[in-house]
This record gives structure tokens, C-alpha cells and sequence, in this order.
């Protein structure tokens, strides 16, 4: 069949043709319905209501996010400079309330100052009783001539310096009675502990903040919105918070099906493990697994599952593990290793030397008694070695606890410090603390040989 080709022009024309044919075609039908009669159509029933303006307010919500924070907080500092926490009674989470003692400093040291105090008003006060005296006696002889006016002077200037003495007696002791108050720290108001460096042993100076609590247990909802929307909030909003969450930025968290099945499902959020055949509105991004093998083994692994085009990112915490270097942290512990052992050798040293220079006429009298130079050497370590094995006894568990309140300070929010002690370490350090012991009697057996007998027992004490 042969083909035709129609201009643009064409077209045009037969376009208009058919839109002038259905126009017609409207026309005439809109003339027959105008040429039938109108009682055949049916009247429309119109209802209309009347009513009264009226004025009413239309309630308008605004979306905002924010941060909860504390309405006011209070920082709870030490008054007193140089004394020992003895007590710390809250921690963080406890509600106090105003007045509560929260810790407690050691006041033998205050009670000695105070009883210093006391006396020294004592002392005053009969200084100024016997100088009042003297200046009575020589206002009484002031007529008869007896005494100079100078001398009178004297006297009564006496008297108002033992007076002013004793405000000043007094004045310190108030100090020190203000100072026993402070051994006690109290709560300024009632709230909830939010923050404390209180710790039992510590001697803080006066200003250190020992807590930090939230008054009256109030927080509040700082909410964000934008320069628009702050001209449509008046005062006395009432505000609807739908939800509180933590921020956990930059953290992992790993949870089972199960777990979250039981945590989240009444929320319409379900799993592909709930097991009721309801739709999965889930996507699971990431998963945790635990393998079996070497630490090699589970690094190699990881990197093969990393290889794979179905898998975005793995991690493998045994070659992280592998990998991590804390040169500091490291250097910085062998620097407190190796001062605490210089400290235990320089502390044993000046302990057995001091046990030997008081002991002189004992160990003489030993010799003269008819003892060996190797048996004052037996009588004296076995001393020192047994009070060595019941420093290591008590010294073991103190330092563990040490080392935990240590790492415990360290800590922070996006690193933690796990205390892990293994057997050999509480070996190398009595092992080493042994050798110290044994190095401390090959200096001090000489100073024992040359303990002189008749010299020694001749000395005076």
C-alpha cells in the first residue's frame, strides 16, 4: 500500500474540521433539552442555616527537637584546705536533701586547733583581767601622787591591748569552730547528684568541687526552632514531649531479633524473626559474629567477607586487637613500674637501715653472748623477710583496688580502660619485691660485721 505524507497544514485543517463537527453536534443537543418543557425537571432542594459569628482561638502546634539539661545546677565544694576525705555517703543518682551530709573529712586535726584556740582565749582573758587590775589600782592612785601620769598611761594602754588581744583570741577561735563546721559537707538544697570526684583517702584543697547536683531534681527542655516560630510562642505554652532519647552518636550497638522483638514489637516494628508471618518493616545493616579459630584466623576470615561484593564493611576485633598501640599508655606505666620498684628498694633499704642503727647494743650483745656473725645475719632477715612476705600479702589486693580507681578516672566516653590483671603479674611483683629484699641484706650484712662489742655497749643511749 502506498504511503501518504501530510503537510502541516494539512493537518491543521482536518484538526479544525473535527472541532467544528462536535461543536455542532453540542449545539443541537443543548437545543433539544432548551425545546422540552419544564415542568419535566425536577426543582432542587436548597437548605440554608443560619448562625451567629462567634470569635474562637485555633490551637497551632510547632514540631521542635532539643536537649533535656538540668534547670539549675549546684557545685558542691570542700571549705577546708588540706584535710583527709574520711567519708563519701552519695553517689551519683541519690536524691539528697538540704542539710544531708554528704561527705566527711577527718576533724582530729581541727579538734586539736580548736582546743589551741580555746586556750590561747583562755590566756587572754587573764592577761587582760590582771592588766584591768593594774590600771584600777593606778587610777585609784592617781590623787596621791604616787605614780606619774606616764606611768598611768602605761597601765591603761596595757589594758586595752590585753582586751584587744582577747578579740583576737576570740576571733581565732571562731575561725577554727568554722573550720570543725566545714568537716562536714552538707547539701545547699534538695536535688539529685548528677556528677561526683569525691573519693575516700583524698586530701583536697579549699574550692574543689566534690559534687554536682541538680537543684530540686528539675530538668528542662531547651528546645530549637527557628526565628519564625519563636514569635508564635507566648509564655505558659503548654508543651507535649512524645519522646526522650540518649544520644549515642558515633556509638555501635549490637542487639538480637529476639531482644528487640521483645523491646520494639509493640511499637508495630517487628522482625523477620518474630514468627507471627507479619511483613518485616526492619532492614537489618549489620551483623555481629562470634568466630571460632586463632586470632590470624579471624582476621583472615574478616578480610575474605570483605572481599565480597554483597558485604559494604567489616571489622574484625581480633585484628584490631592485633594492631592497637598505646606507646604512651605503655611508656607511661613502665615509668610507674619502674618508680614504684626504685621506691620499694629505697623504702626497704631505709627500713633495714634504721631497724640496724637502733638495735646496735642488741646485735652486740648477741655477740657477746656467744653468736656467730652468721647468725646475727639469720636473726636479723628472717625478720626482715617475714615482714617483706606480709607487706606482699596486704600489698596485693591495695594496689588491684589502686589500679581499678586509677582506670576508673581514666575513662571516657569513647574509650574505656579494662582493668585485666593476669596471674604472672602478681608473681613478677613479689618475685621482684623478694629480690629487693634479698639485695637490702647483702648491704646490710656488713654494717652488722662491723658492730664492735665493747664499743657498742660502752655508747650511751
Amino acid at each position: 500500500m502506498p504511503a501518504f505524507k501530510l503537510s502541516p497544514v494539512a493537518l491543521a485543517l482536518v484538526a479544525l474540521c473535527v472541532l467544528t463537527g462536535g461543536a455542532a453536534l453540542l449545539h443541537t443537543d443543548a437545543s433539544r433539552a432548551a425545546d422540552q418543557p419544564a415542568a419535566a425537571q425536577p426543582r432542587p432542594a436548597l437548605t440554608v442555616t443560619t448562625t451567629q459569628p462567634q470569635r474562637t482561638s485555633v490551637p497551632q502546634r510547632l514540631s521542635a527537637n532539643g536537649n533535656v539539661a538540668a534547670w539549675q545546677e549546684a557545685s558542691v565544694g570542700a571549705e577546708s584546705n588540706g584535710l583527709r576525705l574520711t567519708a563519701v555517703n552519695v553517689n551519683v543518682g541519690d536524691v539528697v536533701k538540704a542539710g544531708q551530709v554528704l561527705a566527711t573529712f577527718a576533724a582530729d586535726t581541727v579538734q586539736a586547733d580548736v582546743a589551741q584556740a580555746r586556750a590561747s582565749v583562755m590566756e587572754a582573758e587573764a592577761n587582760a583581767a590582771e592588766a584591768a587590775a593594774n590600771a584600777e589600782r593606778a587610777r585609784g592612785l592617781q590623787a596621791s601622787g604616787a605614780l606619774s601620769q606616764q606611768q598611768i598611761q602605761q597601765y591603761t594602754t596595757a589594758e586595752q591591748t590585753a582586751k584587744a588581744r582577747v578579740e583576737a583570741a576570740r576571733a581565732q577561735l571562731n575561725a577554727q569552730q568554722l573550720r570543725l563546721k566545714f568537716t562536714q559537707v552538707l547539701a545547699p538544697d534538695s536535688g539529685v547528684i548528677s556528677a561526683r570526684t569525691a573519693t575516700v583517702g583524698a586530701v583536697v584543697g579549699s574550692g574543689t568541687e566534690l559534687f554536682r547536683m541538680v537543684r530540686k531534681g528539675r530538668l528542662e527542655w531547651r528546645a530549637e526552632v527557628t526565628q519564625a516560630e519563636l514569635a508564635r510562642i507566648r509564655p505558659g505554652a503548654k508543651v507535649q514531649v512524645t519522646a526522650v532519647t540518649r544520644n549515642l552518636i558515633g556509638s555501635d550497638v549490637y542487639i538480637s531479633e529476639r531482644l528487640y522483638d521483645q523491646k520494639f514489637a509493640a511499637d508495630g516494628v517487628t522482625s523477620s524473626a518474630s514468627g507471627d508471618g507479619t511483613a518485616s518493616t526492619l532492614t537489618w545493616n549489620a551483623m555481629l559474629a562470634k568466630l571460632k579459630g586463632s586470632e590470624t584466623e579471624q582476621a583472615e576470615y574478616a578480610d575474605r567477607l570483605g572481599e565480597e561484593s554483597s558485604v559494604l564493611k567489616t571489622v574484625s576485633c581480633a585484628h584490631l586487637a592485633a594492631t592497637f598501640k598505646f606507646d604512651l599508655m605503655g611508656a607511661v606505666v613502665a615509668l610507674i613500674v619502674g618508680l614504684a620498684g626504685g621506691l620499694a628498694l629505697v623504702v626497704l633499704f631505709t627500713l633495714a637501715n634504721t631497724n640496724v642503727s637502733e638495735r646496735i647494743r642488741e646485735m652486740a650483745t648477741l655477740k657477746v653472748l656467744g653468736f656467730y656473725d652468721r647468725e646475727v645475719h639469720n636473726y636479723v632477715n628472717r625478720e626482715m623477710m617475714i615482714l617483706t612476705g606480709m607487706g606482699v600479702v596486704v600489698g596485693l589486693p591495695l594496689g588491684r583496688w589502686i589500679g581499678g580507681l586509677l582506670t576508673a578516672a581514666l575513662n571516657m566516653p569513647s574509650l574505656y580502660f579494662e582493668v585485666e590483671v593476669h596471674w604472672y603479674s602478681y608473681a613478677i611483683a613479689v618475685v621482684a619485691t623478694l629480690a629487693f629484699a634479698l639485695l637490702v641484706q647483702l648491704f646490710t650484712n656488713p654494717v652488722l660485721d662491723r658492730v664492735d662489742p665493747v664499743s657498742s655497749l660502752k655508747s650511751v643511749e
